[in-house]
């Protein structure tokens, strides 16, 4: 199978700046240590009051770890789901990169799309594998379950947007 590139204007390693940028910012933090990325001590400036009624109840377990207000507090509550809300915003952001990165190379809609996401499952196992040996982590498969569901909504409203824009003229 002979993998060419289309003519474009632009060089074709361009197309790949994106998702570099994106891979090594994971790499960066997810290489620091925790302390150097808490956000608490920020957090403890915000005036949280009113989000207490509604947060006080609800309780859960992630990665085998209670996460609730009681647990710890509504500033580890909140800074909970903003870093997991980074970790889907950003593994999504890889997921566009990719297929912006492959874009110039002939394979059809599909194998960009399959491709760039078999791209970003492998390297969201290889960063959580990465993290048992960065200080003060713990890679968890339940990150790499919750990076792609965000890749999967992201892929699903490419899918859309692509059978939108070209229908089924070229399934």
């Amino acid at each position: 199978m002979e993998i060419r590139a289309e003519k474009l204007s632009a060089p074709n390693w361009l197309f790949v700046l994106p998702l570099a940028g994106a891979v090594l910012t994971i790499l960066i933090s997810t290489s620091m240590p925790y302390q150097q990325q808490d956000i608490r001590p920020w957090l403890e400036h915000v005036p949280f009051e009113w989000l207490q009624p509604y947060v006080s109840v609800p309780s859960f377990t992630y990665g085998g770890d209670p996460v609730s207000v009681a647990a710890s507090g509504v500033e580890g509550y909140v800074e909970f789901f903003i870093r997991k809300a980074s970790h889907v915003f950003m593994f999504t952001v890889i997921f566009m990169a990719a297929l912006f990165a492959v874009y110039p190379y002939s394979f059809s809609f599909w194998g960009k799309l399959a491709g760039a996401y078999s791209f970003v499952f492998l390297f969201a196992l290889v960063d959580e594998f990465r993290q048992h040996f960065s200080p003060d982590r713990h890679g968890m498969w339940q990150d790499v379950v919750l990076d792609m569901t965000g890749v999967t909504a992201a892929a699903v409203i490419v899918v859309l947007g692509w059978l939108w824009r070209y229908g089924s003229k070229y399934m």
